[in-house]
């Protein structure tokens, strides 16, 4: 299919050399032209080019994939061409094949998550003699985390000794942790996030002949969501591609820049502009949101210049309060079936599920709908989700634990706790064991001494609890509670993931409640877990899709709802207001026609019910109505 394009338009597809920076609104067909400039790059340019393709999400990277496999069907060999990928797989993939050329161990390198970056930290702690422990406790070490974080993202090395040159102690105290606990990564062969893109600067700067390499192979570079990039991840492009004549393109928009936990404000779009002087392209109207939606993100954004391109076709933004979240969930489902049903006016066939979806704050604020969606066999896609129903490592480290006291298939269930657990080693006695219990104690074995073990200490005394009282899983839900606010001194902000294991072990705490309400003859964990609502639950691609604001980023349906639009979920209680604004403007502009947004009064029921208001921006948009 050919697409007539509009004169700015041609000028970012037809823009050969040098550098280019698009400033793209929402809707103005940023991915479409992405794909059509790849495109014609690889037509008109002869020879063996390749082209390097940054995005900054996964979900970006897949869609372009499809995109352009589509665009170029009739091409051979096209896919060997272009690298499309997020900027940390770039990174990752330049450790795997270089990170020789600064001592790393290319063929054993293990990526941490945040559970063992805090193990880790501790292990360096107990293994200086002169460090005050006592004083180590958790809020210390997030402190510390985060300078670390804070000096890795200013592409800033260890100081060696001698540290006696510093003047502050503190200053001095996390200096010397910094470097201890990188030489601690190096020596076992692992990596936290940040060394993605820290790491590979340091080759690219210290190996002069690699960049060129690299420049020599990918002649043209296009990333996406440049508002997302950071300064570690802006200097390692610019380490890269010195040459100001280099031929990069940028795309973003910074009221788009929703990443700012990550360090992507929006800055780097000024930079590319000052350090590469690109030519400019501003592309400010939308063909796929209509023009209701464009009002009210207008008001949401009063500065925003965005012109509506789709009037004259069917469309509307809605709102509605419900007395609790169950309501709120019930009616959204409801609809969703009605429009699916009856269709919508200007469209000629009712819209497919997947063209529908539902975009929350965050994973958890999704689970009722979800209930609501399988009550009434409604197929969806919940895009949050993986194997597991827990969404913090810690307790889905225990949930993977059950699963094995619980199935008979317990092989696959102890090679997925092995993997999870990053043992390489796996030994058939251990694969073989019959009971679950058994394994799992055998498996202490195996990891004995890593990061990670002492909460593994932990769930194994749980496990050991739930294998002779099956039917007390609630109790040993609130000794993993007690362990958490002893191991966080009752302070869950301390944590990353500190609230989304009080939400994980809530949920549990739900599951044995409804699973109880069947009552069971005889409770028993195996029986539980078959009236697990996971245990049947299928994602269904050509369902309606179940997002939270930062998965959807860059996709579009044509009916969109935003639950629970509350304060404190929407805008979060911690986060800067400009911010949470900048994350409802993205989640208001994936709707092309419907837009429906909804909140709730209240939460949780007896002692633990909850009064909530309506989010501060739906009276800034004028969007207040009463309580349906």
């Amino acid at each position: 299919m050919s697409y007539l394009l509009t004169e700015l338009q041609k000028k970012v597809v037809e823009h050969k050399n040098g550098p280019l920076l698009i400033l793209a609104k929402p809707g103005t067909g940023k991915t479409f032209l992405l794909a059509q400039r790849i495109k014609k790059l690889l037509t008109d340019e002869q020879g063996n080019h390749h082209i390097l393709v940054l995005t900054y999400t996964k979900v970006a990277s897949e869609s372009l994939k499809s995109r352009l496999s589509h665009e170029l069907s009739e091409m051979e060999g096209w896919e060997q061409r272009v690298y499309i990928g997020t900027l940390l797989k770039f990174g990752l993939d330049m450790l795997r094949a270089r990170g020789d050329l600064i001592g790393l161990q290319s063929n054993h390198m293990v990526l941490m998550d945040e559970y063992e970056r805090n193990d880790v930290l501790r292990r360096v702690v107990y293994s200086l003699p002169d460090m005050d422990r006592s004083s180590f406790h958790p809020e210390k070490s997030r402190e510390t985390l985060d300078f670390i974080r804070g000096r890795k993202r200013q592409l800033t090395p260890p100081i060696e000794i001698p540290l006696i040159q510093i003047d502050s102690p503190e200053l001095e105290e996390n200096e010397l942790l910094y470097r201890e606990y990188d030489r601690y990564l190096r020596q076992h062969g692992l990596l936290d996030m940040d060394d993605l893109i820290y790491l590979p600067y340091r080759i690219i700067k210290e190996r002069e002949s690699l960049g060129e390499l690299y420049r020599k192979q990918y002649t043209y570079v296009c990333m996406d969501d440049g508002q997302d990039l950071d300064f570690a991840s802006y200097q390692l492009i610019r380490a890269l591609y010195p040459d100001t004549k280099s031929n990069i393109m940028i795309m973003g928009d910074p009221d788009q820049a929703i990443f700012s936990f990550m360090g992507g404000d929006g800055s780097c779009l000024s930079s590319f502009q000052r350090d590469y002087e690109p030519t400019v392209i501003e592309l400010d109207k939308s063909y796929r949101l209509h023009e209701d939606i464009v009002k009210y993100a207008r008001k949401l954004v009063p500065e925003l210049e965005l012109e509506p391109n789709f009037i004259g076709k069917e469309g509307s933004v809605d709102v509605k309060g419900f007395e609790t979240q169950e309501a709120e969930a019930a009616w959204v489902a409801d609809n969703l079936k009605e429009i699916q049903k009856l269709g919508i006016k200007g469209l000629e066939n009712p819209p497919a599920w997947n063209q529908m979806a539902v975009i929350a704050r965050s994973r958890h604020t999704l689970r009722k709908v979800e209930v609501a969606l399988r009550q009434r066999g409604i197929p969806y896609n919940n895009g949050t989700l993986g194997y597991l129903e827990s969404e913090s490592r810690f307790i889905q480290l225990f949930e993977l634990g059950i699963r094995i006291m619980t199935s008979s298939s317990n092989r696959i269930n102890m090679e997925q706790m092995l993997n999870f657990l990053q043992v390489k080693r796996k030994p058939e006695s251990i694969l073989n064991t019959n009971r679950g219990i058994d394994a799992l104690h055998a498996m202490k074995n195996l990891i004995n001494g890593q990061t990670g073990s002492s909460n593994y200490d932990v769930l194994l005394k749980v496990w050991d609890f739930l294998s002779m009282n099956p039917s007390s899983f609630p109790d040993a839900l609130e000794k993993l509670r007690f362990y958490m606010e002893d191991e966080l001194e009752g302070n869950w902000e301390s944590h990353g993931e500190g609230y989304i294991i009080q939400d994980d072990l809530a949920m549990w705490s739900d599951y044995w409640k409804q699973y109880m309400n069947t009552k069971p003859i005889r409770p028993s964990l195996s029986q539980f877990r078959t009236n697990l609502p996971g245990l049947t639950r299928k994602n269904n691609t050509s369902g309606v899709n179940l997002l939270t604001v930062h998965l959807a980023k860059g996709l579009e349906f044509d009916i969109v709802h935003i639950i629970e639009l509350n304060q404190g979920t929407l805008p979060f209680q911690h986060m800067e207001l400009s911010e949470e604004r900048k994350i409802l403007y993205v989640a208001m502009t994936r709707a092309k026609r419907m837009l429906y947004l909804s909140y709730c009064e209240s939460k949780g029921t007896g002692a633990r019910k909850r009064n909530l208001r309506p989010s501060v921006f739906l009276e800034e948009m004028g969007l207040l109505t009463e309580r349906t």
